[in-house]
């Protein structure tokens, strides 16, 4: 082999060690199946009972709804790791719980705020408040959609149907019974003794006043107030005028059924209503 041939061998060995050693050092880029996957939908990563106190923590931390915060200050509140606040703030923005002002910091929704209010002094009527908010996320319209289908659903049932709507990968599956739990806890859906669970349906806005009213009068009663005093003063009249005319008030309640009243509501109506003509008659004897 002459001089030039073995130069050209030389430098053909030289030009394939190169390329082979800059292939081995560029990196590959990911493929799509390796780039992760996300479900289609936001998912919490706590507890319900962590949820909560994240939501009533983010109520205090803002005052009320006024100020925006960051989720450390909302962790500093509720004496969770900041981690945990954080990790769950992209389920409550995109459901609504809580509103971006700008970039990490946050303001409650009404509901919320709402909810945080009335909790101290009543915490299962509070939860009515959630529950409004939860009407208007995707969960709850699969919730509702799926008690179109079926009076009943079991918990697996349910899971099933929210993990088909949010698509989560393998990792994120126990997120979506997390979704679950939040409902149960909030009572958007309701277990009977078999462990089937049921739409829960609130009370119309006409039960709710006729019950808020019910509970007026029973108050002032129970403050001392004559029972006929009450009634006159609920229906607009002066008592003194109704006096002069009858010896006896006549007593009129009204109760609206409504297709939405529930039995339990309506047994609970009767049964203030019924304590209210008691303890008239009581009164007037």
């Amino acid at each position: 082999m002459n001089d030039d041939a073995a130069k050209e061998v030389t430098e053909g060995q030289a030009i394939t060690e190169t390329t082979e050693q800059t292939q081995e050092k560029v990196p590959l880029r990911p493929t799509r199946t390796a780039m992760k996957a996300e479900s289609t939908y936001s998912l919490p990563c706590s507890s319900p009972e962590v949820l909560s106190k994240i939501l009533k923590a983010y109520v205090i931390a803002s005052r009320q709804g006024t100020e925006a915060v960051k989720y450390s200050d909302v962790a500093a509140v509720a004496g969770l790791g900041p981690s945990t606040v954080s990790a769950n703030n992209s389920f409550l923005a995109d459901s609504g719980f809580i509103v971006s002002e700008r970039y990490g910091y946050y303001k409650p929704s009404t509901e919320t705020i709402e909810f945080a209010k009335h909790a101290p002094w009543d915490e299962v009527g509070a939860k009515r408040f959630i529950r409004r908010q939860i009407d208007e996320t995707w969960f709850g319209q699969t919730v509702r959609q799926q008690f179109q289908m079926f009076p009943t659903l079991t918990r697996s049932q349910q899971i099933r149907a929210l993990g088909t709507k949010s698509s989560p990968p393998e990792a994120d599956a126990s997120k979506v019974g997390f979704l679950f739990d939040f409902l149960a806890y909030f009572e958007y859906v309701v277990s009977d003794d078999e462990g089937n669970y049921t739409l829960h349906r609130d009370e119309s806005s006409e039960t709710a006043e006729a019950t808020h009213l019910a509970d007026a009068m029973i108050a002032d009663v129970v403050k001392g107030e004559s029972p006929s005093d009450v009634v006159d003063k609920f229906l607009g009249r002066q008592p003194e005028q109704i006096r002069s005319d009858v010896s006896v008030p006549q007593v009129h309640i009204n109760i609206n059924i409504m297709p939405s009243t529930t039995d339990e509501e309506l047994d609970s109506l009767v049964k203030k209503a019924k304590f209210v003509l008691d303890t008239l008659r009581r009164d007037t004897t």
